[in-house]
């Protein structure tokens, strides 16, 4: 006797995005908050570490620091840690390109896309500035 798959609508949908693509868990009872949440930290703690879908996961990360003088980056290092070829060249383009956009600028105008053929990187490069300003404030 083969296996069937019949189709039926669950009572609740649970839908999320995790490596790469959108998730829905049907269930007959809605999830409980606790459950809900234990889901999407695992799913977190899983691509950070993991998914090649999401900039800092563990082949993709940048060390980012910035010097502040009343709240003008007045200098940054970009150091590169990736080990794929490919971005560790991305990723040494941008930390080269870095200095001549935000050395100067006031941190809070700080929100980089695509620089030197990299659009990866500054997704990183912007969480990292955004952790300095909640640390730099007092």
């Amino acid at each position: 006797m083969a296996d069937t798959l019949t189709a039926r609508e669950a009572p609740s949908t649970f839908t999320f995005d995790a490596i790469g693509t959108r998730w829905c868990v049907d269930t007959d009872e809605p999830l409980r908050g606790e459950v809900r949440d234990r889901i999407l930290d695992r799913i977190r703690r899983f691509d950070r570490t993991y998914s090649r879908f999401r900039y800092g996961s563990l082949p993709s990360s940048i060390g980012v620091s910035v010097t502040l003088v009343d709240d003008v980056i007045s200098a940054v290092t970009v150091t590169p840690r990736a080990t794929d070829p490919t971005s560790l060249d991305n990723q040494t383009r941008f930390a080269r390109a870095i200095p001549a956009l935000v050395v100067g600028r006031n941190i809070d105008e700080v929100n980089l896309s695509k620089v030197a053929g990299s659009s990866g990187t500054p997704d990183g490069f912007n969480a990292a500035i955004q952790r300095i300003k909640a640390e730099a404030t007092p």
